[in-house]
């Protein structure tokens, strides 16, 4: 009986290590509570979007948020919440940013007052998706590496970064203009 209750134990705390290391998010809360509790712990908002017959959403969610790397980084910088976007509180948080949410998985990270800091469409390798969520903390959006092309920027490093952004932030269109034009 002994031995029994030493490998349920261990069992019990390698579990709840296991279920700690990943992102952790809140489920399908109302969007206020979340606005609330973002500027109460002085942090920005990172939000998974998906449905509950999306493929690469269960991709991302069993392999890239499960992660220890992606959760010591969002856990730190974020309050982060998934919405399935045909519940509730989902199709709320759906109607408000209809213009970003085009396809699934898509990943938003947001502001405190509720601005769009920066979108990623798709399912990507946790090593992209880590690097994407980096890029948007810092500033390095495709909407800012836009004004740089407009003025002119044409280096060969500058346009891979930039068609990068634009292909993780599904900006199809804009890809293929920039990849043709260069």
């Amino acid at each position: 009986m002994k031995k029994v209750y030493i490998i349920v134990s261990i069992l019990f705390f390698s579990l709840m290590t296991f279920a700690q290391s990943g992102t952790q998010f809140m489920d399908n809360r109302p969007w206020q509570e979340v606005l609330q509790r973002a500027q109460r712990e002085n942090k920005l908002i990172f939000v998974d979007c998906y449905t509950s017959w999306c493929g690469p959403c269960k991709k991302l969610a069993a392999e890239v948020f499960t992660r220890k790397d992606v959760g010591d980084y969002v856990n730190k910088k974020f309050v982060s919440v998934k919405y399935d976007v045909e519940k509730p509180n989902g199709l709320e948080f759906a109607r408000k940013y209809r213009d970003q949410i085009s396809a699934f998985p898509t990943l938003l990270l947001i502001r405190q007052d509720g601005s769009i800091m920066q979108r990623i469409v798709g399912a990507f390798p946790a090593k992209d998706i880590l690097e994407a969520i980096q890029n948007g903390v810092n500033g390095k959006t495709w909407q800012v590496l836009e004004k740089e092309y407009l003025d002119g920027n044409r280096d060969y490093n500058f346009i891979l970064t930039y068609l990068d952004l634009l292909l993780k932030s599904g900006e199809n269109e804009k890809y293929a203009d920039v990849k043709r034009a260069y």
